[in-house]
């Protein structure tokens, strides 16, 4: 037998999505932020630092963006005792939300523009469970976005002085957000004369707490075409490549032809490697290979 290949491997992956219906269908971002990106020519060039500064302004600020979504979702449809406030709050988280999705493109939108790579969203938990912690928590991650920004400003002005412009622009946005949460939770706006610059690496291990830990798949879903595969398709199986050991094999439950799901063996750490066989003969990483009738690419595990 000779090995053929997974066309297209389905895997089962937890990712985020906007958890509140939110823009509405009928609005974008931008429209509800009151305006999109910068629509400048961006620098000729950038430094490596500053293309770095880029990456770490779209990781924060995506951080914001999902942490005021989730707020939506939750004042919309969960926590049904809201304080009544001078001013609609739904509509104003809706705005500082759009406000920050608006950022996210800015960064992203340059880190590509140089041929970055962009961090991309992450799965969040944030530790609150009524609206007042909702504008407090609100307040410290608006703070520790300020101060990021603050040392983004700087990292621009020592490299290229073009963007500055651009983070002191959201940095006034920013303000304007955090001075919302303060008045709502009945404190002072305005509470020191000047804002804490906050390092880069700083910045990154403070919003680290509200970072869902990484779920360990139970199941992939494999997808192959069954024309390509030479050998019986009467019984299959997924057989897995782990470290020093020997396969360890699980039935293919097929669904349809040419797709199937199989289950992870608990024991797999770090990435793994899936084989597709009609028999579980085999007892080494050589054997196996002889026996494929196709091969996934690697998986990763934990």
């Amino acid at each position: 037998m000779r090995a053929s290949h997974i066309v297209s491997p389905l895997i089962i992956v937890t990712v985020y999505a906007h958890p509140y219906s939110f823009p509405p269908s009928n609005q974008t971002f931008d429209e509800i932020a009151g305006g999109g990106p910068p629509n400048g020519s961006p620098p000729p060039s950038l430094t490596p630092a500053t293309l770095a500064a880029f990456q770490l302004a779209g990781y924060n600020e995506n951080l914001e963006a999902a942490f005021f979504e989730e707020g939506l979702q939750n004042i919309t449809k969960y926590w049904h005792k809201v304080p009544s406030f001078p001013v609609n709050i739904v509509s104003v988280i809706e705005k500082i939300a759009a406000d920050e999705e608006v950022h996210v493109k800015t960064a992203e939108g340059i880190v590509k523009h140089f041929n970055g790579t962009v961090i991309p969203r992450c799965k969040y938990v944030f530790p609150v469970s009524g609206v007042d912690e909702f504008l407090a928590l609100g307040h410290l991650v608006t703070s520790i976005g300020i101060g990021g920004a603050i040392a983004l400003a700087d990292t621009f002005a020592r490299n290229e002085a073009k963007p500055v412009r651009d983070i002191a622009a959201i940095l006034a946005v920013e303000a304007r957000h955090d001075s919302f949460f303060r008045i709502t939770n009945k404190q002072i706006p305005n509470v020191s004369a000047f804002d804490t610059p906050l390092a880069g690496k700083l910045v990154f291990n403070l919003f680290q707490p509200f970072f869902a830990p990484r779920r360990r798949p139970t199941k992939f879903s494999f997808s192959f075409d069954p024309k390509q595969v030479q050998g019986s398709q009467d019984e299959l199986f997924i057989g897995w490549l782990n470290q020093a050991n020997k396969p360890d094999f699980v039935q293919l439950n097929v669904t349809s032809a040419g797709r199937g799901w199989a289950e992870v063996p608990p024991q797999l750490q770090g990435t793994a490697f899936a084989i597709l066989t009609n028999n579980t003969a085999a007892v080494d990483v050589n054997a196996i290979t002889m026996q494929a009738l196709a091969i996934a690419p690697p998986l990763p595990i934990t």
